[in-house]
């Protein structure tokens, strides 16, 4: 590199190193030539770490010197022997444990005390009982014999991936053809049912499984509903009020429900608390999934954002948050 970097620079005119092919020893003159004759040339030796050139000599006229060794033929000296050498591989305890003396043997004339029984564990229904073991959605669900079925099978996968769940019974799914009904959850029965003739049949089966959280896994829930307010869903309520779509279809809301009829249902529908937990739960693992199917449904429905069914990136960030708090209290997800 150095040569390169002089050329570049243009000095050219550096000198020229050159190698003679074979260096030949010239004879020396009878004046300078070394004679050794019954003595250790030491004249001629580079002393360095080790014994000095005085040491060398002292060590030749007592006669004890060894003379110079090759590499490699160093032997330890005898003092060395007298170091304890450390133990092997496996050395011996120094204090090996006592093996326990044999557990007496009661004599058969003493009689054996009956040893009370255990008090049955709660059930897992009853108030205040620690929940399931979590599993996995997909092992939950029974997949129709269906083309979709592949499908939602990769669905019900991705959803493993997000969160586990508590609590749920195993649950039915069939795939109908319905034109007005996307998907419905049928809680007596447990079944679940997905329109093949739906826009977005993934999106849909993901909804339904917010409502199966809703109806089964959540804690909260009694005989007259839930309140969403308090409890576990607390937080996740404060952040769809905080929410701007949700202030934009609260507004449409108020509107249609002041014109009556079917339009009122509609209304009153978009704003419940059922229907925002599934909905905000579909986008939640459409985001944490990383599934482009089901982000492509939510971008793909400009509608849903104009008017508030779903969130704005920046928007849903408070709500994920807090949905990733539900599961990780619940023990259904690790918090990343």
């Amino acid at each position: 590199r150095t040569g390169r970097g002089l050329v570049a620079e243009g000095l050219k005119g550096a000198p020229e190193m050159r190698t003679p092919a074979a260096i030949v020893a010239a004879p020396l003159p009878a004046s300078r030539e070394i004679k050794v004759v019954g003595r250790t040339d030491i004249e001629h030796y580079t002393f360095g770490v080790g014994a000095s050139k005085s040491d060398v000599a002292q060590a030749i006229a007592a006669g004890t010197f060894t003379g110079f060794r090759k590499p490699g033929s160093f032997t330890p000296r005898p003092w060395a022997d007298s170091i304890p050498k450390p133990p092997g591989p496996n050395p011996p305890r120094p204090n090996p444990p006592k093996p326990y003396p044999p557990r007496p043997i009661p004599p058969t004339s003493i009689a054996v005390q009956a040893i009370a029984p255990k008090p049955p564990r709660p059930s897992s229904s009853a108030p205040g009982s620690k929940p399931l073991r979590a599993s996995t959605i997909s092992s939950l669900i029974r997949l129709p014999d269906h083309p979709l079925a592949s499908r939602i099978a990769e669905i019900l996968r991705k959803i493993d991936f997000v969160h586990r769940v508590g609590n749920t019974p195993p649950l039915d799914l069939v795939v109908n053809d319905d034109l007005e009904l996307n998907g419905s959850l049928d809680v007596a029965a447990r079944v679940i049912a997905i329109s093949s003739e739906g826009p977005n049949p993934e999106l849909t089966l993901v909804h339904e499984i917010g409502h199966v959280l809703d109806d089964f896994a959540l804690p909260g829930r009694n005989e007259s509903g839930r309140d969403w307010t308090s409890g576990i869903t607390a937080e996740w309520r404060r952040a769809v009020d905080a929410s701007y779509a949700f202030s934009k279809l609260s507004r449409l809301a108020s509107v249609m429900m002041g014109r009556g009829g079917a339009t009122a249902r509609d209304g009153s529908s978009f704003i419940q608390d059922e229907e925002l937990w599934a909905r905000s739960y579909a986008q939640y693992v459409a985001l944490r999934s990383h599934d482009d199917v089901l982000w492509n449904q939510i971008l793909e429905s400009p509608t849903a954002h104009r008017i508030g069914l779903a969130w704005e990136a920046e928007d849903f960030t408070l709500i994920a948050r807090s949905l990733d708090n539900i599961f990780v209290n619940l023990g259904w997800r690790r918090r990343s």
